[in-house]
């Protein structure tokens, strides 16, 4: 994933399928972490941005997917990357062994393009591939 639904529409899969999100700490355009609004309001899965607009949190978003594809509790990790310290988790053995991963870039902006970013967004789509489909 790319970016975060809006507030109030992180609705989850409407059937099984495996999920990873990369999001950025300093990113002002999506922010991924709870902070307060505009009117000084605080909902902690929701994220406001500068000019007003609301997001699901990155955990909320992975948190949200993972209840309804009934997979494990969290499990944090860090993908080990030295210049781009990371906070992961994953939730996993989810319906058809769906797994939903995220993690949160603390020196990332509001950048999805980065070469650190696509090994393991990589490792993930090659350990999880698409079934093949039935016409």
């Amino acid at each position: 994933m790319v970016g975060s639904p809006h507030n109030g529409f992180n609705l989850g899969p409407a059937s099984p399928m495996h999920f990873i999100g990369n999001w950025g700490i300093k990113d002002d355009d999506v922010p991924p972490v709870a902070n307060l609004a505009d009117d000084g309001s605080f909902d902690p899965n929701r994220a406001s941005e500068p000019e007003g607009c609301f997001y699901a949190t990155s955990e909320f978003v992975t948190q949200t997917w993972a209840s309804i594809l009934n997979c494990s509790e969290k499990v944090e990790f860090e993908l080990g990357i030295h210049k781009h310290p990371s906070y992961c988790w994953k939730y996993s053995g989810g319906e058809g062994g769906s797994e939903v991963v995220g993690c949160n870039f603390t020196k990332m902006e509001h950048d999805c393009n980065k070469q650190f970013q696509r090994e393991p967004m990589l490792d993930f789509m090659i350990a999880h591939p698409k079934p093949f489909a039935t016409y």
